[in-house]
């Protein structure tokens, strides 16, 4: 008898003490604060993506703007310095992307699933001069088009082809589509190579919404992607480009009607993300998650 009671007087505790972990960890990894770091200026009031390099935020304007990305202060938001892509034209530019050589822009917002002209243009690091705050470059490109993209009737906001999200490494980049019609994601793939390539589908998930910037930390592999749906702004963190379970979903209520459009991820529990000019004035704010 008092054997068994000891047996269920452990497992209690056992189940206890696991709970109380469990708790406590979850409470850790989802609790977060935002701030907001800085307004942009007019120069970038439609700022459709982000990434942290030589400790300035870059960024851009999406459809219809400059072939310019502008490099800012992240405490301040002014403009440092500025790079025009001499041979490039920016048709939908939708996000922003890095590997340790090559800043990368993605030319490939396709509303209406129609476009054949889908581009990334490919600028080396090696060539900004931390001097020049104008500097006027060319820029290598890719060309590419979805190998499951056999259907180019104009469908606005009905069509599974659009994008806004990118990520790379050394030798791919990856796309995160968004579907107007079911809110899911998908994964395409395509080498890091000049030309024209085909970008595979290799995968997807249901993110519940549009998703419109992505940043990949190189150590880790952790993924991080932004979105919204109905105007209300998340953050999804995945594993890693092998698993595409969500490990985590950030919904920031206190920023409805706020039109995120990209995202960069700042050292460990930490990521900066950009909205355009929309509910308020185009700005920088930072999740820091409380650890």
């Amino acid at each position: 008898m008092f054997k068994i009671l000891k047996i269920i007087l452990v497992a209690g505790v056992f189940v206890f003490l696991n709970f109380f972990i469990y708790s406590k960890k979850s409470e850790d990894i989802t609790s977060f604060e935002i701030v907001k770091l800085c307004q942009f200026p007019e120069e970038l009031a439609e700022s459709s993506g982000i990434i942290e390099f030589d400790s300035l935020i870059w960024s851009f304007n999406d459809s219809g703007g400059e072939p310019v990305i502008y490099a800012a202060d992240q405490a301040t938001g002014r403009i440092i310095k500025s790079v025009q892509i001499i041979n490039a034209v920016n048709t939908d530019w939708e996000d922003i992307a890095q590997n340790d050589d090559f800043i990368m822009i993605g030319d490939f917002g396709n509303n209406e699933g129609s476009r054949k002209d889908l581009r990334i243009y490919c600028l080396q690091k090696k060539l900004l001069n931390k001097n020049d705050k104008l500097q006027k470059v060319s820029a290598g490109i890719i060309d590419f088009k979805y190998e499951d993209q056999y259907d180019f009737t104009p469908a606005l906001y009905a069509n599974p082809f659009d994008c806004e999200a990118m990520i790379a490494t050394a030798d791919s980049i990856y796309l995160f589509t968004k579907d107007w019609l079911n809110l899911e994601t998908a994964l395409y793939s395509m080498p890091f190579t000049e030309g024209q390539v085909t970008a595979k589908h290799i995968g997807g998930f249901n993110s519940d919404g549009l998703i419109t910037g992505a940043d990949l930390e190189k150590e880790s592999g952790q993924i991080v992607l932004c979105g919204y749906n109905l105007f209300y702004p998340f953050i999804i963190i995945l594993d890693n480009i092998d698993n595409l379970q969500p490990l985590h979903t950030f919904e920031m209520e206190e920023l409805s009607g706020v039109q995120i459009e990209g995202i960069a991820i700042s050292g460990k529990g930490t990521y900066l993300f950009s909205n355009e000019k929309s509910a308020i004035p185009q700005s920088l704010h930072m999740l820091r998650l409380k650890m």
